[in-house]
């Protein structure tokens, strides 16, 4: 699942690097953190910073219909 979620996150605009280790992933944006943050926490995903990364830090049990749902919020938040 941290592949698929790196890889679907690596070929999104506004994605200037994406690191981690598993489902602990960072995102760099090219829009500042806090609006993208914003913008997933009004859309029902919760999201942290770390710095001036995007924080990801789903449940390893996360179902992967829940995963696309949330990483399609993420994606919308970063154009």
């Amino acid at each position: 699942k941290g592949e698929y979620i790196k890889n679907e996150l690596l070929s999104c605009e506004g994605v200037k690097s994406v690191t981690g280790l598993g489902l602990m992933i960072g995102v760099k944006t090219v829009k500042p953190v806090k609006e993208v943050i914003d913008y997933a926490i009004k859309n029902g995903v919760l999201v942290l910073t770390a710095k001036d990364k995007l924080r990801l830090l789903p449940p390893l049990n996360i179902d992967n219909e829940l995963l696309t749902k949330a990483l399609n919020v993420i994606k919308e938040a970063l154009k």
